[in-house]
């Protein structure tokens, strides 16, 4: 099967080249990879050899780095990133990849591709490496700067399926962060998070961690 990756080549610290040079970097590891391309097409072509496989998306406009989402949201329409993300929703890409503004990135694709039912908001997750050769799935890191105890237990759902399914863990271990792992630790918000996740998740949640937990093999998905 083709998997087809919209990717905006006009995003990121370090301009098209650096992101078109992750192309080859990722074709040797699946053969049945299509990237459609969506930028200045000059450029871009400029850049690429004459028998290059992949499809080019001309744009004329850019969302600069500095860009507050709320000005992506009303002005972004036509640029690299919002008609990347628009592919997929079209059902053009199957996924879309971007190194440009994180906040616009976030609120542009929230709009256009919504969230799946019960999520109420997106989450930035990356996986974090312990000191036992593993990894932790940890989320969220920096999509949001408040939440409700209904989104931490949501972000614990969606862990969940990130280390099923990356890290191939059949019953992964589930922890919440906060300043101290007793019971009694924190505020309302994570006190009410900790009853949601223990409900939903039964023995495979272990509980609070803290900040020192990040680098162990404490839990799978933080």
């Amino acid at each position: 099967m083709t998997i087809r990756i919209a990717l905006d080549a006009m995003g990121g610290d370090h301009g098209t080249k650096s992101v078109l040079g992750g192309i080859p970097l990722c074709n040797p590891h699946s053969s049945d990879v299509i990237f459609n391309v969506f930028g200045n097409s000059e450029l871009i072509k400029g850049m690429c050899k004459k028998d290059w496989p992949h499809n080019i998306v001309h744009t004329d406009k850019v969302i600069p780095s500095d860009m507050k989402p709320s000005y992506a949201l009303r002005y972004g329409r036509g640029s690299s990133m919002f008609e990347a993300i628009s592919s997929v929703a079209r059902g053009e890409s199957d996924a879309v990849v971007s190194s440009g503004n994180t906040g616009a990135y976030m609120a542009l694709s929230k709009a256009i591709l919504k969230t799946i039912p019960g999520i109420e908001r997106p989450a930035l997750v990356s996986l974090l490496p312990n000191i036992d050769g593993g990894s932790n799935v940890v989320l969220d890191l920096g999509a949001n700067t408040e939440c409700d105890p209904n989104n931490l237990f949501q972000f614990a759902i969606m862990g969940d399926a990130v280390a099923r399914a990356l890290l191939k863990i059949e019953n992964p271990r589930i922890a919440l962060l906060n300043i101290g792992v007793e019971k009694n630790k924190g505020t309302s918000i994570v006190q009410d998070a900790f009853k949601l996740t223990s409900n939903y998740f039964k023995d495979r949640f272990i509980g609070f961690v803290e900040g020192t937990d990040l680098s162990k093999s404490t839990a799978d998905v933080i």
